[in-house]
């Protein structure tokens, strides 16, 4: 960006123009940041988020305000030297809260070994169901329950009125080679990958659930639901999803049963704030079209590939 200037009051860096979060914040915006704060100094981050929002009008299509997006470039302007936040009013650290999961101890855990004849899969949109599947990933999942950002959407399977499993969809990675390229050879525009990629990034069958071909079953059970309720929440209608399989753990049995195609092993690159970092622990790639037509797009593209490498 070249030497920053330093503006006459406050000391402050002239700020000219930078890319956030997908969007180009101003030195006008940058100043208009600057007076909230000084204007407002009990308010919290969050509030000033909620504020600069309406204010720049940045929602997402389905009308809500990009509130977390808008907080992680608000931090990313601080850490540049552009604006002091207000200290944060809550140390979560990013956990989720565990004193009000449910407590699995009291749920019943009979071992199931047999195909329920009634598959049900319900979004999660309650509190108490968000508590049960936060508890359920926390306690069984290897990957524990994170904190997922932006968009995001769970459910919970039963069969025959008993509890099986959980799995959830969350925005996509912002970069992968691999993928990238197979999606824009099957037709897709490079600039709106974001929006029409979800990425399936926790699917729990539960420890006591032991039924053959049940896994995949409920995978192709949810992405029939999957482009609905995204559509419905978000405004936005995804076209494929991805997943990442652990090859140390899992071989992607179900999901190779379920029809998705394994593309690539990423380089083992994870993120972690604004950082990446090389956790050697490579994870394979799997697509899956949400419409037969899109699927077919990306077989031919993923046989272009292969052939060419070969």
């Amino acid at each position: 960006m070249g030497k920053l200037r330093k503006s006459k009051r406050r000391g402050w860096p002239r700020c000219p123009g930078i890319v956030l979060r997908g969007r180009l914040f101003t030195q006008a915006e940058t100043v208009l940041v600057r007076l909230l704060i000084r204007k407002h100094k009990s308010w919290g981050r969050t509030r000033l988020s909620q504020e600069l929002c309406h204010l720049l009008n940045w929602k997402q299509p389905n009308g809500r305000l990009k509130e977390r997006a808008c907080r992680v470039a608000l931090r990313q302007l601080q850490r540049l030297g552009f604006i002091e936040l207000p200290p944060p009013l809550a140390q979560t650290g990013g956990r989720p809260p565990i004193r009000t999961m449910t407590r699995l101890d009291v749920l019943p855990m009979e071992r199931i070994v047999r195909m329920p004849a009634c598959l049900d899969l319900h979004i999660v949109n309650s509190v108490e169901d968000s508590r049960l599947w936060n508890s359920l990933i926390a306690q069984h999942h290897y990957l524990s329950l994170g904190t997922p950002v932006g968009r995001l959407l769970r459910y919970l399977a039963r069969g025959d009125r008993q509890l099986v499993a959980a799995i959830s969809f969350t925005e996509s990675a912002w970069q992968l080679a691999a993928r990238d390229s197979l999606l824009v050879a099957a037709g897709l525009c490079a600039t709106a990958l974001r929006d029409v990629v979800v990425s399936n990034n926790r699917f729990l069958i539960l420890p006591n659930v032991a039924i053959p071909n049940l896994a995949s079953r409920i995978l192709s059970m949810a992405l029939r639901h999957l482009r609905t309720d995204w559509t419905a929440k978000y405004g936005r209608c995804p076209e494929v999803v991805e997943t990442f399989v652990d090859p140390t753990r899992y071989s992607g049995t179900c999901y190779r049963a379920a029809n998705w195609l394994p593309i690539a092993t990423t380089k083992g690159f994870a993120k972690s704030g604004s950082r990446h970092t090389n956790l050697r622990a490579p994870k394979l790639l799997l697509l899956r079209g949400l419409t037969p037509s899109m699927h077919r797009r990306l077989e031919l593209g993923l046989q272009g590939q292969q052939r060419r490498a070969a």
